[in-house]
């Protein structure tokens, strides 16, 4: 098989899912401009005997930062660095700028406000003024425009930065795309269960950008229903055919002792190498061949068939690599 080079690129999509309601769906992060997941141990050494050599090194506090800047501007962001939810309603806020065009120093707001005027009148300074429901007079203008900021009543979502809550807990899962030369190898993804938020935010407001908000925080440890506690998932999930990197298979039983009209199905592995583990490989992805059919044969989904006492070798093979089983008919 020949080698091919993989690479894992650009940017990936989150999903963010609150693991204290059954993992209910909070949002998407659909065009995340930086995700960074940083996985670090701290380590201590062991030394002694003559030179205080080097005998051994104790790693521990084993730790799983996370980051997620999200391209695009999300409330949500804010309300779940501050444990807080996103409140609709009726509240004050302020109208800047607002144009008036006085006639005879008179004017009206487009709204109703609450409160005071300031009015900034054509020579650059300000008066504050109270105004009569939506009417206010300017003294000494007539018909000039004046700017008006005010308070004034309107439907708003409102999140309010409690200083003494505690950030929220979410599930985080995230995908992105690993190419080769052939195109759209597979799809990366990583399951965080437990990302402790550390309520920090930075929003940045500039002229040559759009701002953006981000999510940071740190893996906490977890059960999945083993014994070991587990910080992340990382899975790889296949979008073509084949099983990557099989540089053998093995097709077991190896022996087959059948009595007449026995059957046996057969399981493919499939070997890979270095850190990789062996894999099923599905019977329909292999084919079959028996030497001698009068003896045992075999189906396309590699069923061994006894059919009368001798010896059989059934050829099986997967993308062109071969294993053998010997079949024996008493």
């Amino acid at each position: 098989m020949a080698e091919t080079k993989d690479f894992l690129v650009s940017v990936c999509d989150a999903k963010v899912l609150d693991p204290a309601n059954n993992d209910a769906f909070i949002f998407s992060a659909t065009t995340l401009l930086d995700s960074t997941l940083t996985a670090s141990m701290s380590k201590a050494e062991v030394r002694g005997g003559f030179a205080n050599k080097k005998i051994f090194e104790f790693y521990h506090t084993k730790a799983l930062d996370v980051k997620l800047t999200n391209a695009k501007w999300d409330f949500q962001y804010l309300a779940l660095n501050n444990s807080a939810s996103i409140v609709n309603g009726l509240d004050a806020v302020y109208k800047f700028n607002e144009c008036v065009v006085l006639t005879a120093g008179a004017g009206v707001t487009n709204s109703l406000p609450v409160g005071n005027l300031f009015v900034e009148k054509p020579d650059g300074t300000t008066v504050t003024i109270t105004p009569t429901g939506s009417n206010f007079t300017v003294a000494g203008l007539t018909n000039e425009t004046v700017i008006v900021t005010y308070k004034y009543n309107n439907t708003v979502d409102k999140l309010v930065i409690d200083a003494g809550s505690v950030p929220k807990i979410v599930k985080v899962i995230m995908q992105a795309k690993i190419y080769d030369a052939n195109g759209l190898k597979s799809v990366f993804e990583i399951t965080i269960d437990r990302l402790q938020l550390n309520g920090s935010w930075t929003l940045d407001l500039k002229p040559d950008a759009v701002s953006s908000t981000s999510l940071e925080g740190v893996a906490l440890a977890y059960n999945s229903g083993s014994c070991a506690d587990s910080y992340a998932t990382i899975r790889v999930i296949p979008q073509t055919n084949g099983i990557t990197g099989v540089t053998a298979i093995a097709a077991t039983p190896s022996t087959v002792n059948l009595a007449v009209a026995g059957t046996q199905t057969l399981l493919v592995y499939g070997l890979r190498n270095g850190t990789y583990g062996n894999v099923i490989i599905p019977n329909a992805s292999c084919t079959y061949n028996s030497s001698v059919p009068a003896k045992a044969t075999v189906s396309a989904s590699g069923v061994v068939t006894a059919v009368s006492a001798g010896t059989s070798l059934i050829t099986v093979t997967y993308n062109g690599i071969s294993d053998y089983v010997n079949v024996t008919v008493a």
